[in-house]
């Protein structure tokens, strides 16, 4: 998708993408490392979607979208790791 959106600078429906992106990965984390929860809003911003999950506040929408936007660089499994995988093992 990124390719896509550099080639053609249309953002178009795209953030509607990152939204069900970021539940899918909410869904990832609570079917294999427990519950959280989600809402819309976070005192940092509106419809930023935060997921309230082991003590943390995570932002899977915006990883996505970051993704989406802004390349490679900004890759949502290596935040999975850091953030949920890692964070399990402690």
């Amino acid at each position: 998708m990124n390719k896509e959106y550099q080639k053609t600078n249309k953002d178009d429906g795209l953030d509607g993408v990152a939204l069900i992106f970021g539940f899918y990965i909410v869904e990832v984390i609570e079917r294999n490392h427990g519950t959280g929860k989600m809402e819309q809003n976070h005192e940092i911003g509106e419809n930023t979607f935060p997921f309230y999950w082991n003590g943390s506040d995570l932002f899977p929408y915006g990883w996505c979208g970051k993704r989406i936007f802004d390349g490679e660089g900004d890759n949502v499994a290596v935040k999975y790791k850091l953030l949920i995988l890692d964070s399990n093992n402690k």
